[in-house]
């Protein structure tokens, strides 16, 4: 599938095209083979197979003509993403943990999971599971630090949502659309879907 991609840093650049983003569903339906008004309409079972199974230029594709043609449930595509960047719930258990010496000393040492069935069973990658809990916190850190990804902003925007459940989805927007070049360039590096954002 190919379709031609205007994506910068910080943003999937808007368009206005109905008609090309209906003819890029019948695509994505055929190769997917998945119901693509329901992916639209962000089914969480339709979301999880195109997200775990697409490739990277599928996702971005989708997410261009999606950005700019529909309001999707961002919070269904991209789940629990915001907890792994720093300062995020998965980010500060870590650090809790890490407080205790033994357990730093511990992580650091010991790689995620080595058991091929438990990685498959959990759809984990290699490169997740053959690597410690620094590693992976580590290369979060250095994707935000590459994107200039202003972290302050998405902990206010967090802190709206909370305040402000009727914004939900237009808070949740500004939140993965923020943070969607930390998702490509983990993803990039080996990470899948469920690492980061299950």
């Amino acid at each position: 599938m190919h379709i031609e991609e205007n994506y910068d840093k910080q943003n999937i650049i808007s368009v206005v095209d109905t008609e090309g983003f209906m003819q890029y569903n019948n695509v994505v339906a055929q190769t997917f083979d998945i119901d693509v008004q329901k992916l639209i309409k962000s089914d969480p079972k339709v979301v999880n197979k195109f997200m775990k199974t697409a490739d990277i230029k599928d996702i971005k594709n989708f997410l261009f003509f999606a950005k700019s043609t529909i309001d999707i449930h961002w919070l269904i595509f991209f789940n629990n993403l915001y907890t792994k960047i720093p300062n995020g719930d998965f980010w500060n258990a870590i650090r809790k943990e890490d407080a205790h010496p033994d357990n730093k000393k511990m992580r650091a040492q010991s790689v995620i999971s080595v058991e091929p069935d438990v990685i498959q069973e959990q759809e984990k990658s290699k490169k997740f599971a053959y690597q410690n809990i620094s590693e992976f916190c580590n290369d979060i850190k250095q994707a935000v630090e590459k994107n200039d990804i202003d972290l302050e902003s998405i902990q206010a925007l967090l802190a709206r949502r909370k305040k402000n459940s009727s914004h939900a989805m237009q808070i949740d927007k500004e939140i993965y659309t923020t943070l969607l070049p930390v998702y490509f360039e983990l993803r990039n590096k080996g990470y899948n879907h469920t690492d980061l954002c299950n």
